[in-house]
């Protein structure tokens, strides 16, 4: 069903983005270390690994909305949570701007999750980077996707599509 789900999200924007246009690709990797700076969390928790290594402090108020309701979310006091087999729990969370399919194992800790976020705010960051590198374009809509696994490094994509007239272009930035 998660594969459904993930298949259905990534066949809408791609056929929303059908249009002949061009993409580009800018590795943001030494000029936003402002969106690596972490945000900070006071109490011990289940989800920590999660949370440091996906939270930032400039993302915006749905994505940190979604974000703390999957940190905050307790499987264990769920009808459907038995800690006597081996098994893995997938469920979905859901706001005004995003999906997020979280897996968690037998033990409640958060193993998994992919999230998707349309038309966020653009983290300032990103927004001074498309400035100057598309100056007098618009920004028409957003994508901003996060993969986590507990066994391998977090993915985030921020997608912006920019309009100036006709001309349009999509750009990823890989945060």
């Amino acid at each position: 069903m998660k594969h459904i789900l993930i298949t259905l999200c990534f066949a809408t924007v791609w056929i929303t983005n059908a249009q002949n246009h061009a993409i580009a690709h800018v590795s943001t990797s030494e000029h936003i270390d402002l969106l690596k700076t972490k945000a900070k969390r006071t109490t011990a928790h289940h989800s920590n690994h999660y949370f440091y290594s996906i939270a930032s402090v400039n993302s915006s108020k749905p994505v940190k909305q979604l974000q703390n309701k999957i940190i905050d979310f307790n499987i264990r006091t769920t009808h459907v949570f038995d800690n006597s087999e081996e098994a893995t729990y997938d469920i979905r969370f859901k706001n005004s701007n995003g999906i997020a399919l979280v897996t968690y194992n037998n033990e409640g800790i958060l193993i998994a999750s992919k999230e998707v976020y349309k038309n966020i705010s653009t983290p300032l960051p990103i927004r001074k980077l498309i400035s100057q590198a598309y100056p007098l374009w618009n920004i028409k809509s957003t994508l901003y996707t996060v993969r986590y696994n507990k066994h391998q490094p977090s993915a985030k994509c921020f997608t912006a599509v920019v309009t100036k007239g006709d001309l349009k272009k999509t750009i990823s930035f890989n945060l």
